[in-house]
């Protein structure tokens, strides 16, 4: 009985798991959003690989890790730019 006391004031006392991810949810979709635009090409064959590629998601890992830095940081709204620019570049 202890035991099941012990467990349950436990998990009524654990917070709810925080996915780091959303904190910069805006971001990563600006992020998103210019990579596609910059995958786009005239050549249809070439544009069809790099969605291709990059579409089947995954790879967004890093791009997370460096807007959970630059927001911690202090980075702002006004230059987000640059921070979605490096997330790109890896």
């Amino acid at each position: 009985m202890k035991r099941a006391k012990a467990t349950q004031l436990a998990a009524a006392s654990t917070p709810e798991a925080v996915n780091p991810a959303r904190l910069v949810e805006a971001d990563l979709a600006a992020a998103e959003a210019k990579l596609s635009r910059l995958l786009d090409s005239h050549e249809s064959t070439i544009a069809e690989i790099c969605h291709y590629l990059i579409d089947a998601g995954g790879k967004r890992l890093r791009p997370t890790f460096i807007l959970l830095v630059y927001r911690a940081c202090g980075g702002t709204d006004a230059n987000v730019g640059a921070a979605i620019d490096a997330a790109i570049a890896l």
